[in-house]
């Protein structure tokens, strides 16, 4: 159960609950983390690119790999978490 806007919520029954309890937040914060540039006298140019470029930035590369790589997006089942499970856990 995740604590959404105060609304407790079963992940089982609605998958895209998590997406809204842990992306929601951070999408605030990237709204809201550099607001201070847009004051009367407060504007610095390095703030304004550093909050908000890489908001442009990675849907732009995201779907640019997606067009260059011509690959789809993996389906959850078609994930393999199984192969090679031995080594990866040997290694943390």
């Amino acid at each position: 159960m995740v604590l959404c806007s105060g609304v407790s919520v079963h992940l089982f029954c609605m998958p895209s609950s998590f997406c809204l309890a842990f992306g929601g937040p951070h999408f605030n914060k990237l709204k809201l983390s550099g607001w201070t540039v847009f004051l009367k006298e407060h504007w610095a140019t390095s703030i304004f690119i550093t909050n908000y470029f890489p908001v442009v930035l990675f849907p732009i590369m995201y779907l640019g790999a997606k067009f260059y790589y011509k690959q789809p997006i993996a389906k959850p089942h078609e994930m393999d978490f199984v192969t090679n499970i031995a080594e990866i856990e040997a290694e943390t």
